[in-house]
């Protein structure tokens, strides 16, 4: 489970200090994986969700990092919502919660587009 995330975090250009910053934990928490640490359930969801992949993916179960599309599609749309981010509404800074929800919504609407464009050309 260590080495995909941090092949994850790499593709997305963030070290692991970074990616563990935003979603929460402490500083070397994915260090610790790689000494046989345990991860709990509702951080290999916030990791999962995080990267948009499966946690059957992180967990090594399957090869494909979702049910839906190829992993250069969904670093595709993860680039594009790290490029592209709305910061403030109307000049008032967004908080960490309302850009999650904007982040996921921007998400869900890139995945829909991308299944789409998927469908059209098979």
């Amino acid at each position: 489970m260590f080495e995909k995330i941090k092949e994850l975090a790499q593709k997305r250009g963030i070290s692991l200090q970074t990616l563990a910053k935003d979603l929460g934990f402490s500083e070397n928490y994915f260090y610790s994986l790689s000494t046989g640490a345990k991860m709990q359930a509702d951080r290999l969801a916030a990791v999962a969700d995080y990267f948009s992949v499966s946690t059957d993916y992180l967990l090594g179960r399957v090869e494909t990092p979702n049910d839906i599309l190829p992993i250069e599609d969904v670093l595709a749309i993860e680039d594009a919502l790290r490029t592209s981010r709305i910061l403030t509404y109307n000049g008032v800074v967004l908080t960490d919660e309302e850009k999650a929800e904007t982040d996921k919504a921007i998400r869900d609407v890139l995945f829909k587009m991308a299944m789409e464009e998927r469908r059209r050309n098979q």
